[in-house]
């Protein structure tokens, strides 16, 4: 359930197809609410979405790209998607 580790984990601080992950990847955040901090930054961020699956373009992510939270990129710390 949590862990520092790579895999199918709900939280993880490695790469993999995780719920919430502090790495990188096309990565999936399940759910109507998610709490995190940031691994990089110490941030902490809040995430509602309706939708069951977002891919690619990470959700929730440490890592590069157009991430609600991530280390670069255009990113938004807090975000509230219907």
């Amino acid at each position: 359930m949590l862990n520092g580790n790579a895999g199918n984990d709900a939280i993880a601080g490695e790469r993999g197809d995780d719920r919430l992950i502090g790495g990188s990847g096309d990565d999936s955040l399940y759910g109507e609410l998610a709490i995190t901090i940031n691994p990089k930054n110490d941030i902490i961020a809040i995430a509602f979405s309706s939708s069951s699956t977002t891919e690619g373009k990470n959700y929730l992510d440490a890592g590069d790209g157009d991430d609600i939270l991530g280390g670069g990129g255009n990113d938004v710390i807090f975000s509230i998607n219907s």
